[in-house]
């Protein structure tokens, strides 16, 4: 851990969490209450203030709920229709974001992406819009960058690509909206060298998190936190283990 870091100043500690505070990957940084969970609500609030904009939760809940069939691995398509209930649509104007999981995030924002490409026009809301399509051009390098191994020919791409979304960004809605994300996306170039995924653990995290609700101390929070998880899943290693010996014999 950084010594110098955030998490390891004494008089901070009662408003920065050691297990809040590190979530700098890509998936935190842009899907899971990320840049493009605020970047999506911010839009549809812009759409909502907006005159006859054919644009609004309502016809995200009847497009989601259409018989038709998207990208593979697709979420259901009850599980896509839930993303724009009614009850989230309470939940996210409760909160100030758009109230989805990493991986419905993933799926909803090429959606969003094409009802606002193909059914409105470019010069209504066009500053949100500008704003919305640039932090998707980010998203789609930071996803060719993971699944075609090609990191170099994407860095210098990506670095232009977020420049030009923070700025359209801050054209749209100023500076009220900034949140440490918008840094951390800029992080996201020195990841490309070695992709640092979450997506690709995130089914233990209820287990980590729960290791890390009994760490207060930042100083000691790594080592304890990970003691604590080694505690947890050696006797889960263990029995995967025996199980694998029983079936060899």
């Amino acid at each position: 851990m950084n010594a110098h870091g955030i998490i390891a100043d004494r008089e901070l500690r009662p408003f920065v969490g050691p297990a809040s505070a590190t979530m700098r990957d890509a998936m935190h940084t842009l899907y899971s209450q990320g840049a493009m969970n605020m970047e999506i609500m911010a839009l549809l609030n812009a759409s909502g203030a907006a005159d006859n904009l054919n644009f609004s939760w309502q016809i995200l809940r009847d497009l989601a709920g259409a018989e038709w069939q998207w990208c593979p691995g697709k979420l259901s398509h009850g599980a896509m229709v839930e993303v724009f209930s009614e009850g989230r649509e309470t939940a996210s104007k409760a909160v100030g974001t758009f109230k989805t999981g990493a991986s419905e995030t993933l799926q909803v924002y090429p959606l969003t992406r094409h009802l606002l490409i193909e059914h409105i026009l470019a010069a209504r809301v066009a500053t949100e819009r500008a704003s919305f399509l640039a932090l998707c051009h980010v998203a789609d390098l930071v996803q060719e960058a993971k699944f075609y191994q090609t990191p170099e020919a994407v860095r210098g791409n990506l670095l232009a690509a977020l420049v030009r979304w923070r700025n359209a960004h801050e054209v749209a809605y100023g500076k009220d909206l900034l949140v440490p994300k918008h840094h951390f996306a800029f992080h996201l170039l020195e990841q490309t060298i070695i992709w640092l995924d979450c997506f690709t653990h995130e089914r233990k995290n209820c287990i980590v998190k729960e290791c890390c609700q009994f760490h207060h101390n930042s100083a000691s929070f790594e080592r304890g936190t990970l003691q604590q998880l080694l505690l947890m899943c050696i006797p889960q290693m263990d029995n995967c283990l025996l199980y694998t010996s029983d079936a060899a014999d």
